[in-house]
């Protein structure tokens, strides 16, 4: 079950996102108004999520920026949402996971790392066992030469998932250049790293004390989320903009 607690702090964390990143000063106010005239919270949800798919539509197209603009919108909604339900809260947390995964993935496109590191990050303080948040904060990791923070969330990846043919790739890539630099150079670009990724111990910490207890909750909760907000994924890779179903 997810918690109330867990879910607050989470959208802390959206209001922190859209407090740095939001473009919507001037809407602001009409936006909070019509949300807060949705009595039910699911209809919260419903305009959530299709917000979503429209920044889905707009990544297919190549129109990054109009993406972060309905994912930042999506985000508003999550914000405001009453989280008093269980299933409500549920929803919450796959749909705002999504959210911030699909705005992390447009930084991964335009190598922006430390966007990219701060989202994930934002992730695995709530789920420390999310492999693909792990998997993709690496690569942001990568792109800032700090290999010992890519050999961290690749093992702890791998240890969520054995057989992910991927991470073990991208494992055994970077032990080898861990292994062909000095090992003074191991951390090349750590601080700026661990500044731009917002790794630090007390989220070490919480992977490893949370991930049994936050794997069961994955099982407790798996397939209670409402219809109308099935969870996407966007996908970036170098040949097209896809969606992938999650």
């Amino acid at each position: 079950m997810v918690s109330l607690e867990i879910c607050r702090n989470f959208q802390e964390d959206l209001k922190g996102i859209l407090f740095d990143r939001s473009n919507l000063e001037s809407e602001d106010a009409e936006i909070y108004d019509y949300i807060s005239s949705l009595k039910n919270p699911k209809d919260v949800l419903v305009h959530s999520s299709n917000l979503k798919e429209e920044g889905n539509s707009s990544f297919k197209e190549a129109d990054l920026d109009g993406a972060l603009e309905k994912y930042s919108l999506s985000m508003v909604f999550l914000s405001c949402l009453v989280l008093n339900e269980t299933d409500v809260r549920i929803s919450f947390s796959q749909l705002a996971t999504s959210v911030v995964h699909n705005m992390a993935a447009i930084f991964l496109k335009k190598k922006e790392f430390r966007h990219v590191g701060h989202f994930f990050s934002i992730v695995l303080n709530h789920k420390p066992d999310n492999v693909k948040a792990l998997f993709r904060r690496a690569n942001a990791a990568m792109g800032l030469c700090n290999y010992e923070l890519v050999s961290w969330d690749l093992k702890v990846a791998h240890e969520g998932e054995p057989s992910n043919q991927e991470v073990m790739r991208k494992l055994r890539e970077v032990e080898q250049i861990l292994n062909s630099l000095p090992e003074k150079n191991h951390g090349q670009g750590k601080k700026e790293g661990e500044m731009s990724l917002g790794f630090s111990n007390h989220i070490k910490d919480l992977m490893i004390e949370e991930r049994d207890s936050n794997r069961d909750e994955e099982e407790t909760s798996e397939g209670n989320e409402i219809e109308q907000c099935e969870m996407m994924d966007v996908e970036t890779n170098n040949k097209s903009n896809s969606v992938k179903e999650v």
